[in-house]
């Protein structure tokens, strides 16, 4: 298997990086990740991600190369019932796709609790990772099931997500 060595960081990814670790080495657990605040946090792992506060996110899920694509409308189904079922619990779903080898879907996370100053820190947020852990988790598990496929994964390690601009 050839390795594919990981492009240089991008001038964004750098004033990012930056901003968020720019305070002293006792501030930072790992080299490049930062703590989070209340503004946002920033990490990476073979892909960038930055969180923010209020922040509208496109996210795309792609499944696995063991599995190849979706089979069925019934695939498709189970893939759409995860995605939908945080709608309006832990983000706002604002539009999603369903394709026969990935998925992409629009949201914004929403406070953890009502309170309004929640909306001014971003740990006051619902986590895209949990949010993506349990879409991913519960289709996979299904889709599995259903195809009788055991300790294989279904969707890819690591997902691609953005911050939507203006």
């Amino acid at each position: 298997m050839r390795r594919v060595s990981r492009p240089a960081e991008t001038a964004l990814e750098s004033r990012l990086t930056k901003f968020f670790l720019k305070s002293s080495a006792s501030s930072r657990n790992i080299a490049g990740v930062s703590q989070p605040t209340s503004e946002g946090h920033y990490y990476r792992r073979n892909l960038p991600h930055y969180r923010s506060v209020g922040a509208i996110y496109h996210l795309r899920l792609r499944i696995h190369p063991s599995f190849g694509r979706l089979k069925s409308i019934g695939d498709f189904r189970l893939i759409q019932d995860a995605i939908l079922f945080h709608h309006k619990k832990t983000c706002l779903v604002i539009a999603y796709v369903v394709m026969s080898t990935h998925a992409h879907m629009v949201f914004q996370p929403l406070p953890k609790d009502e309170v309004s100053a929640a909306w001014c820190d971003y740990r006051g947020f619902c986590r895209i990772e949990d949010i993506v852990a349990s879409i991913k988790k519960y289709s996979g598990r299904m889709i599995n099931k259903i195809y009788g496929r055991t300790g294989k994964a279904f969707w890819k390690d690591e997902y691609f997500d953005r911050t939507v601009r203006n």
